[in-house]
């Protein structure tokens, strides 16, 4: 117990017996629970986490420890068998969200989980700093930062680095947040955050942090990035970043494109074609929250789909030699930054709003 917070960490791992104990022995005493989740490991992994545990056991630890494998768990639920890193932390959530409703865990107390990849990349000492703002109200999800922590990107292959810029500006684009360091993993959710997860929608694989971004969009989570250390002692990935960084990129687009008809088409129509009396009052309560509504989302909308329609035409006419086409990219460039503009205040009202109907259910 932190703070009157129950803790619970999952460690995805897949054969990682040479850092998994070294992890499970550097946790706070003061973690509730840790799943550690096998992902069909080839070596002894399960074995020594395991044995890790016990130790930690014999140490004084009195918290719950559970070591489930992805193929099993997933055939007594009757479900397809998931593997990846993102189907293991999701059967690590669902895993702590059914402890904490048969009461085997929190015992009715607030509870968050954190994510630790079993690697060894990332510190435990950095867990109290992680966890704050979610104690203190202020998020329902916080991240790591790796570039703001000590070491920066540390050693970090170099591809890797590039990689991680590049999807950084695309994620923040999907998703309208600004977030410098969407890939790093090391993250903490709230148990409302948790209950609002949507584990139909699932990305079993290495873009999982993006997924998790895009679905934090979505349920209007407030995210708080805070420094972490960088830890690269010779591990080995298992990305493959030409087959990577095209699949989350289509992933991020898509959610880009989600995003967008919703917020900014859909809903928008909506309340200009179905509002009534009763739905103008409910508005007008909301004013202080909503200023943007109806045909305002939709000329924002116009404006963002222009700019990247006037991008892709004016360079594809510049390709060809048409030098009168310079007008339309730079057309496509100011109304791209006017909506980015707009996107960003806009979210920001419906974080507002989303927390204060939180702190009223």
């Amino acid at each position: 117990m932190h703070h009157g917070w129950a803790v619970g960490v999952i460690i995805p791992a897949r054969d990682e017996a040479n850092h998994i104990a070294s992890l499970i022995v550097q946790i706070p005493q003061w973690v509730d629970a840790i799943i550690c989740v096998d992902d069909e490991s080839t070596d002894n992994t399960r074995e020594v986490a395991m044995k890790a545990a016990a130790r930690k056991k014999d140490d004084g630890w009195g918290g719950l420890f559970h070591c489930i494998n992805n193929s099993s768990l997933l055939g007594a639920r009757g479900e397809k068998i998931r593997t990846g890193v993102g189907a293991s932390i999701d059967n690590g959530q669902q895993k702590l969200l059914e402890l904490a409703e048969e009461k085997r865990w929190a015992d009715g107390k607030p509870w968050l989980t954190v994510i630790m990849d079993g690697d060894g990349q990332m510190d435990p000492l950095d867990l109290p700093v992680l966890v704050a703002p979610i104690i203190k109200n202020e998020a329902e999800m916080t991240k790591g930062n790796r570039r703001a922590g000590p070491q920066g990107f540390g050693k970090m292959p170099m591809r890797r680095r590039l990689g991680t810029v590049f999807l950084k500006h695309l994620t923040n684009l999907a998703s309208g947040r600004k977030l410098e360091d969407p890939q790093c993993g090391y993250v903490a959710l709230s148990h409302t955050a948790i209950k609002e997860w949507d584990f139909s929608k699932r990305w079993d694989g290495y873009g999982y942090p993006n997924h998790r971004i895009l679905m934090s969009s979505d349920k209007l989570w407030r995210i708080t990035e805070i420094p972490v250390s960088s830890i690269y002692e010779g591990q080995k990935s298992g990305v493959k970043i030409w087959r990577f960084l095209p699949k989350v990129a289509c992933l991020l687009w898509s959610g880009l494109m989600k995003r967008g008809s919703q917020w900014y088409i859909w809903q928008p129509l909506q309340k200009l074609t179905h509002r009534s009396k009763e739905g103008e009052g409910q508005l007008e309560a909301r004013k202080p929250f909503y200023p943007i509504h109806g045909m305002k989302e939709i000329l924002l909308s116009t404006a963002f789909f222009f700019g990247w329609i006037s991008l892709g035409i004016g360079g594809f006419f510049l390709y060809r030699g048409d030098s009168r086409a310079l007008l339309l990219p730079i057309l496509g460039i100011v109304a791209f930054w006017l909506a980015r503009l707009a996107d960003k205040i806009f979210i920001e009202q419906k974080l507002l709003q989303r927390h204060y109907e939180r702190n009223n259910e």
